[in-house]
């Protein structure tokens, strides 16, 4: 086939092509070779990320760069390429924003113009070389090779990247220019001199220590300077009359690719995932300087592969944000944020669940309270037309209904402030403690020496809130839209939740969270204090529960094993962190904090649980929180700390009664671990893991408010 036959129309060979307009509506330029063929996966391809020149000006891409810096308007320079060439144009600032058009290009170069989906490099400058790290980390295995002229890195610290670039750049072939001339002027996206080279010899240092043997990086002397040269741009006219440039990128070729086969659905479907990381202990940001960071993360079908796609800084301070929400519409998702009460982001399902605006940080309270976290918003959960937030503020011990504004992302001011009833603890809590104890940082018998609302459900309906008390031990509902029975009391309906086992410090269960099952019929409770899970009828004509089933989530013979109790509960040996329910409704998880594992009970027809044959599993990590379920065949944990395999740190007690804990400090990162789950017997197996700077909290897109 000739390539002057198969050229779309009004595209030249040898020459750029006038401004061509995607399916999508976004413009772009193509350059196809001289020797272009059309036949299947015969060509390399380049998409060429421009700088802030072009956003919005098809113009300002080709003059002056494609007549002096990348010249393939020049018959003699274009004759040396191999590659169909892609030039997007920007409409905004921040290629993130156009990633669903960069990869609809790619996939039009490679389904009608033959390009070869094992060959396509990323290269870009300024702007576009920024871009370059930025899209390199969001879609790995689409590019063969990066190339990037004076760009430089968001959220770098020192040395330390984002996770995510160098997850996916640590075994891809790389090749940075930069000038110290580019330092000269400060690019308008950049704004700090010097900062831009410090970015790149950042980058790649980091690359070389994750094992990266394929890095390169040229660098041009102040001085040198080529003969078209643009004020900040200096490496990029060099860079591209680099003879070595174009036969380096065509030599590069995707590993798993040895004979070009295009991606396949199987191959490239992925289930996404929002953690946080580095956001629970005080004071943020952690010792290294580093902010808390919301990552948007891509787990494969099979549970073989977890890598981070995307990373978004929060503010200074975020703290104890354990829970994420999606709305119904999964269009906007709601972060916990201690002091800033709650962040909220735009997030996009059909680009890889990208981050497309925020947070948008709203308080849940009108004051604050002088603790690291503030009120400590302990979970947070939506209504059904995305209109109003309720949160448990754990701190000052209520809970707030806020209106929410969806074009502004923003929470006002509560409307409504619930105070549930606090009907007194037995004496129990105080008299169980070592008299000789230090009271702790929040006095005696915490937390049962007062309201401390930990969870929130949303009834399937719409029509009941269901509030989990840690402190009081009580289930309180109310009906919707909130009335006297939320802001001044009683509430529609209470029930006290079990008592905890003899032995005990905590006198209640202590409910931590709740959920309920699709169809709104039963509750289930993961406990803190007692380490257990329950579950219980709800009525839905008349808002009351009743209890169905209370079990353990812990061994018997380990808990026999541990020092006497009872033990004050910021010195416990355990304590449950949170629960999730199976899609298909058939069996409960939870987790366990200190024994550092996940249990499993089956769901029975009436909602009654009983443990599995399996029963118990090493979460693999320590300090197990947060779990979710992308599908019915996997489920996602969150370990804040890592160091699993040091014996010492499994060990509580010296052996000889001291209640006290004498294990060696936990160490970092943590892990998010895989478990592929059998859908029949509810049996784990390790999948993947990754390793990431203390995670807390974790929700897949997929997973539902009501638990299937």
């Amino acid at each position: 086939m000739s390539s002057a036959s198969a050229a779309p129309p009004g595209v030249p060979v040898g020459r750029v092509s006038e401004p061509q307009t995607a399916a999508d509506g976004s413009t772009y330029l193509l350059f196809l070779p001289p020797k272009w063929t059309a036949a299947p996966k015969s060509n390399p391809v380049m998409l060429f990320l421009h700088g802030i020149g072009g956003i919005n000006n098809a113009k300002g891409c080709t003059n002056p760069g494609l007549t002096t810096q990348f010249p393939l308007n020049d018959p003699e320079y274009a004759a040396r390429l191999e590659h169909i060439v892609l030039i997007p144009v920007a409409a905004q600032r921040d290629w993130r924003n156009h990633y669903g058009a960069l990869i609809s290009l790619v996939d039009m170069a490679v389904r009608d113009l033959g390009g070869d989906p094992s060959r396509v490099t990323l290269a870009g400058q300024g702007m576009g070389g920024q871009g370059v790290w930025q899209l390199a980390a969001m879609a790995p295995e689409r590019f063969c090779a990066l190339v990037a002229c004076c760009g430089w890195v968001d959220e770098r610290n020192g040395d330390v990247l984002p996770m995510a670039l160098v997850e996916a750049a640590k075994s891809k072939p790389v090749w940075a220019f930069h000038s110290i001339e580019d330092d000269s002027v400060p690019d308008p996206l950049r704004k700090e001199l010097g900062k831009t080279l410090e970015d790149t010899e950042a980058v790649v240092r980091a690359l070389k220590a994750a094992g990266n043997p394929n890095v390169k990086l040229t660098t041009y002397p102040a001085g040198q300077r080529p003969p078209n040269y643009i004020p900040g741009h200096a490496a990029f006219e060099m860079a591209f009359h680099d003879a070595e440039l174009f036969p380096w990128c065509a030599a590069q070729r995707l590993p798993d690719s040895p004979g070009a086969a295009e991606p396949t659905a199987e191959r490239t479907a992925e289930h996404i995932l929002y953690a946080m990381v580095r956001c629970y202990d005080a004071p943020f940001p952690d010792k290294e300087g580093r902010p808390p960071v919301l990552a948007v993360l891509a787990l494969d079908t099979q549970g073989t592969s977890l890598r981070v796609v995307q990373e978004t800084s929060l503010p200074k301070a975020t703290g104890g944000a354990m829970v994420l929400q999606l709305n119904k519409s999964r269009s906007k998702l709601f972060v916990t944020a201690g002091t800033h009460g709650i962040a909220v982001f735009d997030v996009e399902m059909r680009e890889r669940g990208k981050v497309l605006a925020g947070p948008v940080v709203s308080p849940t309270r009108s004051e604050s309270l002088p603790t690291p976290l503030g009120v400590f918003p302990a979970w947070v959960t939506i209504d059904n037309d995305d209109a109003m937030v309720y949160a448990c503020n754990f701190f000052s011990q209520d809970v707030t209904a806020l209106p929410f504004d969806k074009t502004l992302n923003t929470c006002g001011a509560p409307i409504g402030v619930c105070t549930p009833v606090h009907p007194g603890v037995p004496e129990k809590v105080v008299a169980n403690l070592d008299p000789n104890a230090e009271p702790g940082p929040f006095g005696a018998g915490f937390p049962e020496n007062g309201c401390h609302p930990h969870g929130i459900s949303l009834h399937p309906s719409g029509k009941w809130l269901v509030l989990g008390d840690l402190g009081s031990n009580n289930f309180t509902v109310y009906s919707l839209p909130i009335g006297k029975s939320f802001t001044e009391g009683p509430p529609d309906f209470s029930l006290h939740s079990h008592t905890a086992p003899p032995g005990y410090a905590s006198y209640g269960s202590g409910p931590k969270n709740n959920v309920f099952s699709k169809d709104g019929t039963v509750l289930f409770s993961c406990n803190e204090l007692d380490s257990s899970v329950s579950s219980y009828r709800f009525d839905e004509s008349a808002g009351t529960l009743t209890p169905i089933s209370a079990c353990s989530a812990l061994p018997q013979d380990w808990l026999d094993s541990i020092p006497p109790r009872p033990l004050p509960f910021y010195e416990g040996a355990h304590s449950g962190g949170s629960l999730c329910l199976a899609p298909n409704g058939k069996h409960l998880y939870s987790t366990n904090r200190g024994h550092d594992s996940v249990s499993c009970f089956s769901v029975g027809a009436d909602g009654s649980l009983a443990p599995t044959p399996q029963f118990n599993v090493p979460a693999g990590g320590r300090i197990t929180w947060t779990l979710t379920m992308p599908s019915d065949t996997l489920l996602v944990a969150i370990n804040q700390y890592a160091d699993y395999d040091d014996p010492a740190t499994q060990r509580y007690g010296d052996g000889k009664g001291d209640p006290k804990r004498v294990a060696p400090p936990p160490k970092g990162p943590g892990n998010i671990r895989v478990f592929k789950r059998h859908p029949t017997s509810g049996e784990l197996t390790p999948g993947c893991v990754l390793e990431v700077d203390e995670p807390l909290g974790i929700v897949a897109a997929e997973y539902e408010r009501w638990g299937a």
